[in-house]
């Protein structure tokens, strides 16, 4: 875990202030506890905003509703 928030450190100061936003994919597979130390320690390396998805077909889109756009950054 100590790896992972230095990493995350050094990710995110890369980002401008207000850029900072680490989103998450999950599934019904993904272990809860180990969800929260990842939120956790995003959070902890300088996160500014947390989101988590369940589904990649929830990913938002640009445009005209066309669910193959980009997703809005």
């Amino acid at each position: 875990m100590a790896d992972y928030v230095e990493k995350m450190k050094r990710i995110l100061a890369a980002k401008s202030k207000g850029e900072r936003l680490v989103f998450f994919m999950a599934d019904e597979k993904t272990n809860y506890a180990k969800l929260v130390a990842a939120l956790d320690g995003a959070r902890a390396a300088g996160a500014e905003t947390l989101g988590m998805m369940t589904d990649k077909n929830e990913l938002p889109t640009q445009g005209s509703g066309d669910p193959t756009a980009a997703p809005v950054q």
